[in-house]
């Protein structure tokens, strides 16, 4: 069971990476694709047992991450997380000068 999960893992692979570097996409959109094909790569590899495979996957995950990250994929997320900072700032309170 374990050699047929990691065949099609590697055709999805092949499929996601040719549909990427083929077809005319942004590079958020590539960057995704990748993501997708190296999760499903990261998981085969998980199941199958295949360490050294478990870790160069999830260091392929790691940098198509950083790419789609970096290259605005995440902005909406960035974009709330700067939201949900701002409700949690700290407000410098100075003691009233009747206190002293």
């Amino acid at each position: 069971m374990t050699p047929t999960i990691t065949f099609l893992t590697i055709g999805a692979l092949a499929l996601i990476a040719s549909f990427a570097l083929i077809s005319r996409t942004s590079h958020k959109t590539t960057s995704a694709r990748l993501i997708a094909a190296n999760t499903c790569f990261l998981i085969a590899n998980t199941t199958g047992g295949h360490t050294s495979g478990s870790i160069l996957s999830a260091a392929s995950l790691a940098l198509a991450l950083w790419h789609w990250w970096n290259g605005g994929g995440g902005d909406g997320t960035k974009r709330r997380l700067r939201n949900w900072r701002r409700r949690f700032e700290g407000v410098r309170r100075t003691a009233p000068v009747t206190a002293s």
